[in-house]
């Protein structure tokens, strides 16, 4: 039963990511996108950091219009994580230390909820952020010498639609 919940789990983690793909180039064919998030998923629980959503980004380069929309289309699958993850520690955090309130308790509840109100704000205004996203990913590219100075950041403003659909 566990297996198969982590198996359903982890497809749709991949389809909803797989629509945020969609919307910023071509979506990945089903075998090929549950190949590369297990690949990935994978890779990032037996690498140290976050290797796998690197090799996740590599892998859909093609399917987005540029590395760096590919970078985008991460960030924003990794946000829809963290959101829902805040407000269940949100919600905990209501119980913890019932009574009288200490300073730590105090500070955990502000900053989840200033994490959950920066975390939906980016889903709000999603286009500051990829702009952000793409300008560092195209600088990485440029410094590793893997992209021309000239060469262009084609790429489509991610829609509030499909962020709403993922």
């Amino acid at each position: 039963a566990g297996v198969s919940f982590g198996v359903l789990t982890l497809a749709v983690r991949a389809w909803r990511w797989n629509i945020i793909l969609a919307d910023i180039g071509r979506p990945l064919p089903v075998i090929r996108l549950l190949r590369v998030y297990a690949a990935a998923f994978f890779l990032g629980l037996v690498s140290p950091g976050r290797l796998g959503e690197l090799v996740r980004v590599w892998m859909a380069r093609d399917h987005a219009t540029s590395l760096p929309s590919a970078a985008v289309s991460v960030v924003f699958d990794r946000i829809f994580d963290v959101v829902p993850t805040l407000l269940i520690a949100a919600a905990f955090s209501v119980s913890i230390g019932s009574g009288e309130t200490s300073h730590v308790v105090a500070g955990v509840r502000v900053s989840l909820v200033v994490l959950l109100l920066i975390s939906v704000l980016m889903l709000c205004f999603p286009r500051w952020l990829q702009s952000k996203v793409e300008h560092l990913a195209g600088s990485v590219l440029q410094r590793f010498g893997l992209r021309e100075e000239t060469e262009p950041l084609p790429s489509r403003p991610l829609s509030r639609r499909a962020l709403l659909a993922a």
